[in-house]
């Protein structure tokens, strides 16, 4: 069983995300809508993949990867899918390596599971 874990506070695209994955069954999927639950929902799920997207008004999805990368096991954990809304933003990873696919959204999802 993989666990996926799906951050993302637009309501419509963070269901939808989870009810397409819901089709494989053998992913066991959680989610959170606001980037301040996301460490400690990561911690407490510690999910095999987290599909994070880029904009968080509560919290910069950049700190969100460079907290999560604070120890040295998770630094070498290569587990996340990052969707970015907007082609312009700049992202600055301090730990690029924990990111294992970008994506434009709005994403396909078939692309995430292939």
């Amino acid at each position: 069983m993989v666990k996926v874990l799906v951050a993302d506070e637009n309501l419509e695209t963070n269901l939808g995300c989870c009810n397409y994955l819901a089709n494989d069954k053998e992913l066991n999927i959680s989610n959170v809508f606001n980037g301040l639950n996301v460490i400690n929902k990561y911690y407490e799920d510690n999910p095999n993949v987290l599909v994070i997207n880029s904009d968080f008004k509560d919290k910069n999805c950049t700190e969100i990867i460079n907290d999560l990368s604070s120890s040295s096991q998770e630094r070498n954990n290569c587990n996340i899918i990052l969707t970015i809304d907007r082609i312009d933003k700049i992202i600055d990873f301090e730990y690029m390596s924990k990111i294992y696919r970008l994506f434009n959204a709005p994403v396909d999802y078939r692309k995430i599971k292939g």
